[in-house]
This record gives structure tokens, C-alpha cells and sequence, in this order.
């Protein structure tokens, strides 16, 4: 028979008060723990620390590096991104609230029609750079387009635009509706006067201008066979408008110096200067009135959520957020 040794009463007493003294100061550990790791809570949800560093390296990059030097700039980049995360999850409650979801098909639609545009490795690189795991990214996406179709059901497929609005625009801003003449143009460039030359002879004897310039230019637009697009006077260096100007469709220059090297030009199409009339307008018009009014909208619904939420800042938090790189 095994024999159980008694614990004096005054040593299990000791020894309880100590399991919940532990206990307490690990409430209190973790609780603090807690509090440091929470920038602001918006209702129930948390915008946790290194939530908020990942936006704020992201928004840094966008800036001179020393600008996380300058205290005043920093601090301006912090309220502003923390105002924009604040923002989204208002905007994706209040979604949620009126019922407007992403069925799963619409989420996997959506998150392959994206990663689309990427390799496997270029979709982790892109990741990686924006210090995201794959499920944090899922989830910023389904909020983004969660609030994307929001808005278009309860705002934007609302807003109306009357005709006195559309001739209002268009008569305030005339110039947005006048063009002046426009060239369409090719270009080949090399770097001596001897090759320019040559080629101009090959062009003369029927070479295709583009697969010349493809393979034979030493220009980045080689790739899309020297193709300079429609412009008009000023977008380019001054040579090229004293020749593309003067030039008919169809004609192919001679070499043509500028301190990049010769040029060879063939003009495409050109366009007169003319101005919209006021119905050849209206479709931008209405677009242009419908994102204004979309905008203002918004903001006054983002304002009006705001002012009932519940949204607490941990002002210390966010102030001892010095180094990003975290």
C-alpha cells in the first residue's frame, strides 16, 4: 500500500496564492502585450501593429527614403494611412451590414483573373515585397472588392446627370474639348549618319518600315516597330515636330539629327485641329460628372459612418512607431 504525503495547509495555501498571482501578472503581461500590439480598433475589429507597419512600409515606398527621417513627415504618412485603413474597414462593415458579399465563385473569379497577370514567381515576389503572407492578400482583396461593389449598387448605379449638368460642364471647360492637329508617326533611330542612310535606301526600295525598325533601331520603341502613337506639337523633342509636321501620310524622311543619334521618320495619319461638338462630349462628360459626384458621395457616407463608429486610437501606439523595418 502506497503511502500519500499530507501538504501542510499554510504550504498549499502559499503555493495557491502563488498559482494565482502568476496567474494575474500573466493576465497583465498579456493584456499589455495586447494593448502594444493594437494601433486603433474600429467596433470589433482590431488594426493590429504589424498590420499597420506593412501599410506604412508600402506608403514609405513611395517616397525618398529619408523620409522616415523627417519626424513631421512621418508622422503626417502615419495618420494618413491609419486614416485610410480606418476608412476601409467602415466602409466594408458597413457593406456587410446591408448584406452585399462576394459569393465564392466571384472571389475565385476574381483572385485568378488578377494572379493572371503574374508568374507563379513574379505573384511571390510581389508579395514578398509588400510583406504579405497569401491569405493576408486574399483577405485585403476580398475587402477591396467587397467596398468596390458596395459602392456601385448604392451609389454609383444611383447618381443621375441632367442634361443642363452635361452642357454646364461642357460650356466651363471648352478647352478639354478642343484638339489641336495630331500626327501619327513611326521613327527609327540610329547611331551614325552612314547607317541612317543606308536604311533610308532600303525603305525607299520597299523595306518594311516597322520590321526595320524592330530589328535595326536602337530606340526602346523598336519593340513596337518605332510606333510613336498620335501626338501633338511640344510632346516630343523639337525635331521631331519640325519633321513629322511637315511630313504627309505615307512619306519617309531622310536622316534626321538629334543629340540621340539620326532619326528616320514615316508619317502615319494626321489629324486636324478640330473640337468636339457638345454630343461627341457627352459620354465623357457623363463619366467625368458621375466620378465626381461618385467621390463626394462617398466621402459624405465614409463621414457620416465615422461620426456613429466606435473607433478607438492607441495614440501611444502609433507615436513609438519610429523604425519600419520591423
Amino acid at each position: 500500500m502506497k503511502l500519500t504525503r499530507k501538504i501542510p495547509l499554510p504550504t498549499l495555501l502559499v503555493g495557491v496564492a502563488l498559482v494565482i498571482l502568476l496567474a494575474k501578472v500573466g493576465l497583465v503581461v498579456y493584456r499589455q502585450y495586447c494593448e502594444k500590439s493594437v494601433v486603433a480598433k474600429v467596433g470589433d475589429t482590431k488594426i493590429t501593429r504589424s498590420r499597420f507597419v506593412r501599410r506604412l512600409k508600402l506608403a514609405l515606398s513611395r517616397y525618398d527614403p529619408i523620409a522616415s527621417q523627417n519626424q513631421e513627415l512621418l508622422d503626417k504618412i502615419k495618420t494618413s494611412v491609419l486614416d485610410e485603413m480606418i476608412r476601409t474597414e467602415l466602409l466594408f462593415n458597413a457593406a456587410k451590414a446591408s448584406g452585399i458579399g462576394l459569393s465564392a465563385s466571384e472571389i475565385e473569379e476574381e483572385i485568378n483573373s488578377y494572379k493572371s497577370g503574374y508568374s507563379d514567381e513574379s505573384f511571390d515576389e510581389m508579395l514578398k515585397s509588400k510583406g504579405l503572407t497569401y491569405e493576408e492578400w486574399k483577405e485585403d482583396r476580398i475587402k477591396e472588392l467587397t467596398i468596390k461593389k458596395f459602392i456601385d449598387e448604392e451609389i454609383v448605379s444611383k447618381i443621375q446627370v441632367s442634361d443642363a449638368e452635361i452642357k454646364e460642364y461642357y460650356t466651363t471647360h471648352r478647352e478639354m474639348f478642343e484638339h489641336p492637329e495630331e500626327v501619327r508617326a513611326r521613327h527609327i533611330l540610329v547611331n551614325s549618319y552612314e547607317e541612317a542612310a543606308k536604311i533610308v535606301e532600303d525603305l525607299n526600295k520597299g523595306a518594311n518600315f516597322a520590321e526595320v525598325a524592330m530589328s535595326r533601331s536602337v530606340s526602346p520603341d523598336r519593340e513596337v516597330g518605332g510606333d510613336l502613337g498620335y501626338f501633338k506639337r511640344g510632346t516630343f523633342p523639337e525635331v521631331f515636330d519640325k519633321v513629322c509636321f511637315s511630313l504627309q501620310p505615307g512619306e519617309i524622311s531622310g536622316p534626321v539629327r538629334s543629340e540621340y543619334g539620326y532619326h528616320i521618320f514615316k508619317v502615319i495619319d494626321k489629324r486636324p485641329p478640330r473640337k468636339e461638338t457638345l454630343e461627341e462630349a457627352r459620354d465623357s462628360i457623363v463619366s467625368e460628372l458621375k466620378k465626381a459626384k461618385g467621390t463626394q458621395a462617398v466621402d459624405e457616407m465614409y463621414n457620416r459612418l465615422r461620426m456613429g463608429a466606435k473607433i478607438k486610437i492607441n495614440k501611444k501606439v502609433l507615436k513609438e512607431i519610429e523604425v519600419i523595418d520591423e
